[in-house]
């Protein structure tokens, strides 16, 4: 942005930094950080971390709050948007500052500070001692205070108040933390010099320079000079900044309260306070002669804040209307007097002398001797819990707390005896306490456990006599209940006063510091009391359903009991008062466990109590809100603490309710959303509830109650009454007569049983049947079991079967949807996405993520994958519904969701089966039982579809107490393969139980694993018949449908999911054993292990990556992944594009990579028998893939659906096939490389079946690049640029290979789509030149049929011109041999040297000239071919290189050695380099002198003319196109090429814009001159060409050696300097044969020096390296006339002269000459190239013995020259005009020819 969108303070600090207000100078700051450039190089990892966290979070952060909230201000203030914009920008600055780490509690992060300039403060806030009662800043406090403030202004349209509330309140604070931060890092800095002080300290000072630059200069240099980052901060450092920040604090211009910053201690401890003055010295501490190895100081035990003995308390007078002053009305008030007598006991505790009396008092009881109602032997405190085994044996709430305190272990070892007095432990336990007043906590422990469990226990029994309509009987209990709980001496809304469960009550709200009068949960219970009573009053035969309404009141009272519980607990635990905190945790927790809420094993056999470190706070805090919204408890319930004067209290209690009411009606479960249409689903799904509950009664052995649980319900409300899970049961199994109706399948299998899980879960409850001897751990489990895995799924079904009947009768059945998902999931996995972290789930969601883990099947966040489908699907089919499309729905039901219900079911199955092979007969271990249940669970689908399985799962399932369970796993195994695939499911979504391959469902049996590879597969309707099995890699086009699809309907988080872990295709090791699913991301992500042969793959990682090997911010190499999740991720809506390019890259790809991995295969001689042909098959598959019909463009989903809906739209579909072209030729090359490789041993002994695949997989890539760029350049024309960025990414890269400007145009056109609508024709016509580059021609593409374009395509033909010159016969694929150069060049670069030894030995773009292409044309080909000793100096280059006739061979594969002791740089130079000097430079000689030899034989002149055209080919090559343009452009890199390269340098350019090089003029003449000479069959005239034109390919030789040795004398930087040595040391090679052979001495001097380990890159010093490279120079000069070449043509550079041989450091009296050649061969034309040529001959030697030709003084050469042999320089002729041939004089010349204008 410009900086006036920006701050002041923005403007300010970009003042301050840059002289132009750059507005990227903090981006630059950090850039430099990050590169370690600049100031920062020599910067440590931690100094690094620190600087760029601190400039992050410090000044961009800071900048970005004030910019948002300012343009808040000032747009509210100028009227310029609407309010809300306003707003919305003003919550951005307020999140700027506070981040997302903080959370959402009050004060931020309860555990580590955040990442913002909010935990910055906080951090800070304790150093400074400016932090609040909770430990949070109070800077915070106040900025949250006004942030509100100005959100309430802009809300109510005051924007001059927001200002003001900014402007006063909140800017001045902003500046807090970064003041803090600088100050603490300067501390730190100069304490420890190296650590990150100095990077914290550089980086908060940044933005506080710029703001008070204008106010105090003189303080902010003093600032920015302490803390730059090449100052080592000092103690002087220190002072200085701590005294600048003071000065501009008091400057009255800044308004930053001092107050806020504090104080901290400085170096030597003493006080640093910027409100009092800096520095205070401290004094200096006493030398100490303590030893080195003393003791160390033992940190005192935390204080332990309890509550004072308080003494008696008060007793009210008697109240006139008695004990419940008038407000209930006891049956028996007598009697209700006795049982309220028991608070004279608790009284008792309380004021007793001492804790022997408490006790004595405790034990023995007093004020009700007589017991209380209906238990005479209740007779004190203590026998409430001493008797409780007998007297509340069946009460739920009872073995809930049993539950909660003692271990699992416990319930099988003590059923006798006192061993569940846990209430008398906890009394006895605080009687003998030492931490605080043992009287006041046993009293009141005795009432919160001994009382209240007495109170609940009447309640339950009244509840009972209710159910046998004894109403007398249930009131008794009801008046004892309401007696225990008001007690006597209470006075009545009072604090002061009594000592029971209503005092407890009313002590909570004098806590929270309420004026005195009755709690809120004290009038509550009253009411429900009469409630109850006024129910109890009819329990009569006629009217049953008062024991539900009773059941349900009771849960009520007991839920406002667990309030009190709350209350005080929140009150201890924010007061510090670990004692009563114990307490009330022994209170409050067997209610949030029976809820699941959370893991509360801490409580369990806790041996000790009240010792002042109570465990399980955290756990508490963090699963308080979902127990609470379990019990029915609101934020309004906790309690208003806002006059307590505890802000510990306010924070603890504000948290909880923050949190409590994401629960409290959320239509939310697990993430999955209810319908806003459908009825709330809270209550229903509270079922998990009753079924958690009934498990831990069944596990106390309570067997009666939780049969009555389970039959009417607790949890679940349903209006008026409950909801049971014994109704659920019903319902889960009512038959609709549906064919395949789950139910259905559960009657049919259990013998018509008609509610089986009823049956089974009775039978078990009453005691009986096959587990009347099973222990009470198998009873809880088998019925846990059976009712989270069978009654589910059946309940799941059956309410998808009537949404279903719903839609059919026009009817929305998305409310059944929504209730199945509801109880599918459960209430206490709670909202969030994932469930419930506690894990105590007790629904079918709940198994699958309990298991999941086992089978590595969860996603990160824990949640099982099995869910995330499940609830994906429900989604789904709401949609469908939603728009009456039944049958879709079904569909998705059918095929996804239900098959996906059995997978947590078969993973448990698996687990438990596992566990019971090792347990012996009579084993109690409950696995057994649930092995039981799961196997009833999925048993009914299972023998739908395979009895035998059944059966044998059956066998090893069935509980039998008596027998041992089976000894082994594998017959469950093996019975699960055979029916996963027909029940829908994959074996793969089971998994592997802990990662042990042979515990899997996946085997070599049924659909579900791969049949024999001999298996044929018909792709495509008869369209390619492959003869290995490839059906699950065609498979892939099925997930490239599924992405399609979700992509329309914009669920883009399930079309993701597939996309990365893959859903269709199967992958199978060696034996055909499923071991994992393939996904379209991984061809991508692997793509760096897989793809390493691929040549294709690595040219476009080298164009794509930047200097760090990256593309898109991620490893280049991931390329293809990186583009299609940017349309992932993209905020528009890209429909479908991210399966097309996913499609495009990663498939299209794969499919180019499996061919030339079947290559090194291949070469390396790996394939066995028909693997060849299974590659192959895996091509077409991957290609065609699953749903193809052969010239179908509708069907499909792969690359040949995409090349024939191109063909339409260009016109090349074959009329015969009506296939598209491109999959035509596709096809036809893949049946060949098949029978290429179908013949025995195809791949071992020679190298013949390699050469022939080569040249076919060179064919078919091309086929597949057709498409892309048809696929291109149609969207191109439809402006449809994410396609554009599509196909450019499998089209654009490959042109970098070709030409670099092109790729450079291309790539900020394409990849970027980046063109305007003028340019379309442009972009396109720089596509089609570069057709040439991927083998492609403009007949393959053809031409768009709708669009209208004025590009036209005319890619060059055979005998297109080069450069000017026009070969008369097709050698334009022997040309092509420079762009495998490039690709050679490339492949070295990246390191892959697979990929460059099958460019270099087999080929790549060069297919010869036969018509088959069976002529294919190597590097390797040219370097060993036998016709090289044609060549006159073959031998010399022979002989020189120890006899090897392969020398440059040799030199080659010596290179591509891993094992050679190369570098990188000079791996990759030599075999370039090699390529370029040597093995091109005796192609030519050959070709030529093969062409001077077949005119000699007579005959046709076609070979003659062949084989000189293609010495054309092999000198100007494909890339430097049909006219001359500057290396620049066109970097050519054949010898025409080195020609225009280095022309420069050496003074030799003829054009230095066209870029010719002289040279390169005198080889074009000589290429006419030859030509002609075939043409008349002038063989002497033909052989003269050819030895003229080896001198004049020398020229470029030497420059290039000659220049390459000066760079490396010269060079400073390694790196290049050994890349220029290596570039010179292969050169060099090319001439020192022909140098030896003149003078030996000069060669060994060459050679010697050049080595790598020579003195030329090895001299110490760099006097040194340039004296040898001017020796070598010298040497080379020296010997240019030796070798006939022509010293003119060679040159002069700045320091080195070819002609007079003068080498020097500096020669700079040549430079003018230099440059008045190149003018004057600008201005002057032919003239000036006369007058070089005429120098030239100065410098030649006098050869009068040889003729020697004329060059034109016309400009370019056609056709034929004259030969004249008494004159060197013979005039040569053609006909340009014409084209033709033209007759030679009667005298044999061409001298009265005219020459034709330059081409």
């Amino acid at each position: 942005e410009t900086t006036a969108d920006m701050s002041a303070d923005f403007v300010s600090a970009a003042t301050y930094f840059t002289t132009a207000q750059d507005t990227e100078f903090l981006h630059e700051m950090v850039k430099d950080v990050l590169m370690k450039t600049g100031s920062f190089a020599t910067a440590s990892g931690e100094q690094l971390q620190a600087y760029a966290d601190s400039l992050l979070r410090g000044a961009i952060l800071y900048m970005a709050v004030v910019n948002e909230m300012e343009e808040a201000i000032n747009s509210a203030v100028a009227g310029t948007v609407e309010i809300e914009d306003s707003q919305k920008l003003w919550d951005a600055g307020v999140a700027y500052y506070i981040g997302s780490t903080e959370g959402f509690h009050v004060g931020g992060s309860k555990k580590a500070p955040g990442e913002s300039l909010f935990g910055l403060a906080n951090r800070l806030c304790n150093d400074f001692g400016v932090c609040n009662t909770d430990g949070k800043a109070n800077v915070n406090d106040d900025l949250l205070t006004a942030f509100s403030a100005v959100q309430n202004a802009l809300e109510t349209s005051n924007a001059n108040g927001a200002s003001q509330t900014y402007t006063n309140d909140i800017k001045p604070n902003l500046v807090v933390p970064l003041i803090q931060g600088l100050l603490d890092a300067m501390l730190e800095a100069g304490k420890d010099q190296a650590g990150p002080g100095r990077g914290d300290a550089y980086g908060y000072s940044r933005v506080l320079l710029g703001i008070y630059n204008q106010i105090a200069p003189s303080d902010v240099l003093t600032i920015q000079q302490a803390t730059a980052p090449t100052n080592v901060i000092d103690a002087t450092d220190v002072n200085a900044v701590f005294l600048a920040v003071e000065e501009i604090i008091e400057d009255p211009a800044v308004t930053t309260d001092c107050a806020e910053i504090g104080a901290t201690r400085g170096l030597n401890d003493e006080s640093k306070d910027i409100c009092a003055g800096i520095i205070i010295e401290a004094p200096q501490p006493t030398p100490t002669t303590e030893a080195p190895n003393s003791a160390p100081v033992v940190t005192p035990a935390p204080v332990i804040v309890t509550r004072a003995p308080v003494g008696d308390k008060p007793v009210p007078v008697d109240h006139q209307d008695g004990l419940a002053w008038g407000r209930f009305t006891f049956t028996d008030e007598a009697q209700a007097n006795k049982d309220a007598a028991v608070a004279l006991d608790v009284k008792g505790i309380w004021v007793a002398a001492d804790v022997a009396a408490a006790t004595t008092l405790y034990q023995n009881g007093v004020n009700f001797a007589t017991g209380v109602t209906g238990y005479t032997a209740v007779t004190s405190l203590q026998k409430m819990s001493t008797q409780s085994k007998v007297v509340m044996r069946q009460d739920a709430i009872y073995n809930f707390y049993r539950y909660a305190v003692y271990t699992p272990e416990t319930f099988d070892t003590q059923e006798t005896g006192d061993a569940w007095d846990f209430a008398n432990k906890v009394v006895t336990a605080a009687l003998g306490t030492t931490n605080a007043d043992p009287l006041v906590l046993a009293a009141e422990s005795a009432v919160v456990l001994n009382s209240y469990l007495m109170i609940i226990h009447q309640l339950y029994e009244a509840t009972q006599s209710c159910k046998i309509n004894s109403s007398n009987a249930a009131l008794r209990m009801l008046d004892s209940a309401v007696a225990m709980w008001i007690g006597d001496e209470q006075g009545d809304g009072k604090f002061n006063s009594g000592y029971m469960m209503y005092s407890m009550a009313q002590l909570a709200m004098d806590h929270y510091g309420a004026a005195e009068a009755e709690s809120p949960i004290n009038t509550e219970l009253m009411t429900l009391f009469n409630d109850a009573k006024s129910i109890l009053q009819q329990c009569t035969s006629a009217n049953p359903t008062q024991f539900i309404k009773m059941r349900m009141k009771v849960r009520e009272i007991n839920t406002a009991f667990v309030k009190v519980f709350v209350q005080n607990w929140l009150w201890y635990a924010s007061a510090g008062d670990k004692i009563f905190e114990e307490l009330f945790t022994v209170a409050l927790v067997p209610h949030l466990n029976a809820c699941g809420a959370g893991n509360y094993d801490f409580l369990q056999g806790a041996t000790s109590l009240f010792t002042g470190n109570p465990a399980g706070k955290d756990i508490i805090l963090n699963t308080l809100p979902q127990g609470l919204a379990c019990l029915g408890i609101t934020c309004a319930d906790l309690g208003d603490p806002s006059t307590s004067g505890r802000p510990g209290l306010v924070s603890i209690v504000g948290d909880a309710c923050t949190d409590l009411e994401t629960f409290e009606n959320s239509s939310f479960f697990a993430g999955y959303q209810v319908d806003p249409s459908s009825t709330p689903k809270f209550e229903e799904s509270k079922l998990d509830v009753d079924a958690r509950q009934m498990n831990i009664l069944m596990a106390t052995d309570t067997l009666a109650t939780a049969k009555e649980l389970y039959e009417v319900g607790y949890n679940s409300k349903d209006g008026e009454s409950l909801r049971s899970l014994k109704d659920k049961v019903s319902y889960g199994t009512k038959i609709l007569g549906q064919p395949g109706e789950l139910s259905s399948l559960w009657k049919t299998y259990f013998n018509g049983a008609d509610n089986y899980p009823d049956t089974y879960i009775n039978g078990i409850l009453s005691g009986g049947g096959a587990y009347v001897s099973a222990s009470r751990a198998q009873k809880a489990e088998a019925v846990r079991r059976m009712i989270q895995a069978g009654v589910s799924h059946l309940v799941v079904a059956k309410h998808l079967d009537d949404a279903f009947l719903a839609c059919s009768q026009g009817q929305n059945g998305n409310d059944h949807v929504d209730s199945a998902a509801a109880f599918m999931i459960g209430s206490i996995e709670g909202p969030r996405s994932g469930g419930s972290t506690a894990r105590k789930g007790s629904m079918l969601y709940g198994l699958a993520n309990e298991v999941c883990g086992r089978f590595e099947k969860c996603e990160t966040t824990g949640d099982a994958t099995a869910n995330e489908f499940i609830l994906f699907a429900f989604d789904d089919i709401k949609q469908w519904l939603k728009d009456t499309q039944c049958e879709s729905g079904i569909s998705i039901a059918n095929e996804s969701l239900l098959p996906m219900l059995s997978v947590s079911v078969i993973q448990s199955l698996i687990i438990d089966a596992s566990a019971s092979v090792p347990l012996p007969a009579q084993s109690p271990q409950d696995q057994l039982a649930s092995l039981d249940a799961l196997g009833k669970s999925i048993l009914p689908q299972i023998n739908d579809v395979n009895q035998t399985s059944a059966a044998t799962i059956s066998d090893i399932t069935t509980f039998n107490f008596n027998q041992k369970a089976a000894t082994t796993i594998g017959p469950i195994f093996d019975a699960l393969r055979f029916v996963l695939n027909p029940l829908g499911v994959d074996c793969d979504v089971i998994g592997t139980l802990d990662g042990i391959s042979s515990q899997t469902t996946c085997s070599v049996s049924d659909d579900v694993v791969a049949p024999p590879v001999q298996t044929e597969t018909n792709l495509g309707d008869d369209l390619y018949t492959t003869t290995t099995y490839v059906k699950n890699l065609a498979d892939i086009a099925l997930d490239i449908k599924q992405i399609e699809d979700d992509l329309e309907l914009n669920r883009k988080d399930l079309a993701l999911l597939i996309y990365r872990e893959g859903q269709n295709s199967p992958v199978y090791d060696k034996f055909g054993i499923k071991t994992d699913v393939r996904s379209i991301a991984d061809f991508s992500k692997n793509a760096s292990n897989t793809m390493m042969n691929n040549p294709i793959f690595q040219v476009t990682v080298f164009a794509l990556e930047d200097e760090f090997g990256e593309y898109l911010g991620a490893d280049a190499r991931n390329y293809a992944d990186s583009v299609v999740m940017s349309f992932f991720n993209s905020e528009e809506n890209t429909g479908t594009v991210a399966a097309e390019a996913a499609v495009a890259l990663n498939i299209g790809m794969e499919v180019i990579n499996e061919l030339y991995q079947q290559l090194a295969n291949c070469r390396d001689q790996r394939i066995q028998d028909d693997n060849g042909i299974h590659s192959i098959d895996q091509v077409a598959a991957l290609y065609i893939g699953d749903g193809e019909i052969s010239g179908n463009h509708e069907e499909g989903h792969l690359l040949y659906n995409l090349a024939e809906r191109m063909a339409i739209k260009f016109g090349t579909v074959d009329e015969a096939s009506g296939m598209a072209l491109a999959n035509l030729k596709f096809l036809r090359l893949l049946n060949q490389a098949r029978l290429d490789l179908s013949f025995p041993q195809a791949c071992s002994g020679d190298l013949t079946t390699v050469r022939k695949l080569t040249r076919t997989v060179n064919k078919i890539v091309p086929q597949i690049i057709v498409v892309q760029v048809q696929a291109l350049i149609n969207a191109v024309l439809e402006d449809d640029r994410n396609r554009v960025r599509v196909h450019a990414h499998a089209v654009v890269p490959l042109v970098r290979a070709c030409n670099e400007v092109t790729f450079e145009y291309l790539q900020d056109k394409l990849l970027n789509a980046n063109f305007a609508e003028t340019e379309v024709d442009a972009v396109i016509s720089r596509l089609y030149s570069s057709l040439f580059c991927f083998g492609v021609t403009c007949a393959d593409v053809g031409d768009h049929q709708e669009a209208e374009t004025g590009a036209v395509c005319s890619a060059p033909t055979g005998l297109a011109p080069m450069v000017g010159y026009r070969p008369r016969e097709e050698v334009i694929e022997y040309a092509r041999l420079d762009l495998d150069i490039q690709y050679l060049d490339i492949m070295m670069a990246k390191k892959a040297l697979g990929p460059a030894m099958d460019v270099y030995m087999f080929g790549l773009h060069s297919a010869g000239t036969a018509a088959d292409g069976s002529s294919s044309v190597s590097l390797q080909n040219l370097a060993i071919g036998s016709g090289r000793s044609v060549v006159p100096e073959y031998n010399t280059h022979v002989q020189y290189y120890n006899s090897d006739n392969n020398y440059a061979d040799t030199i080659v594969l010596d290179a591509l050695n891993p094992a050679s002791t190369f570098t990188d740089i000079e791996r990759r130079q030599i075999v370039v380099g090699t390529a370029q000097y040597m093995i091109m430079y005796m192609a030519i000689l050959q070709s030529m002198y093969e062409s001077v030899s077949a005119c000699k034989a007579g005959g046709r002149t076609d070979t003659s003319a062949l084989l000189w055209d293609k010495a054309a080919a092999y000198i100007i090559g494909s890339m430097e196109g049909p006219v001359e343009e500057p290396y620049t452009v066109r970097p050519g890199v054949f010898l025409w090429g080195l020609g225009k390269k280095y022309c420069t340098s050496w003074g030799t350019c003829r054009n230095i814009i066209t870029g010719s090089s002289l040279v390169n003029q005198e080889i074009l003449s000589l290429l006419y001159t030859g030509r002609g000479a075939v043409n008349v069959q002038s063989c002497e005239a033909l052989e003269k060409a050819a030895r003229e034109m080896t001198s004049l390919l020398r020229v470029s030789l030497f420059q290039t050696t000659l220049s390459e040795v000066e760079s490396t004398g010269t060079s400073q930087d390694n790196p290049l300097r050994e890349e220029h040595f290596a570039r010179s040391y292969s050169a060099a090679r090319s001439l020192l044969p022909l140098i030896s052979k003149e003078n030996r001495d000069d060669a060994n001097f060459i050679s010697s020096t050049l080595d790598p380990d020579g003195p030329l890159l090895g001299a110490s010093g760099e006097t040194e390296k340039r004296a040898n490279a001017i020796l070598v120079e010298k040497a080379l000069i020296d010997n240019i006339d030796d070798l006939d070449t022509d010293c003119a043509l060679v040159g002069q550079t700045s320091t080195a002269d070819a002609c007079s041989g003068e080498v020097e450091s500096e020669r700079k009296n040549t430079v003018p000459l230099v440059i008045g050649i190149t003018l004057g061969a600008i201005v002057g034309g032919a003239l000036a190239i006369m007058l070089f040529v005429c120098q030239a001959r100065k410098g030649q030697r006098n050869k009068d013995e040889q003729a020697k030709f004329i060059r034109n003084q016309q400009g370019v050469m056609d056709e034929t020259r004259d030969f004249d042999p008494t004159d060197s320089r013979g005039q040569a002729a053609t006909d340009e005009l014409d084209h033709s041939d033209a007759a030679p004089a009667g005298d044999g010349t061409f001298s009265d020819v005219k020459l034709p204008e330059p081409v």
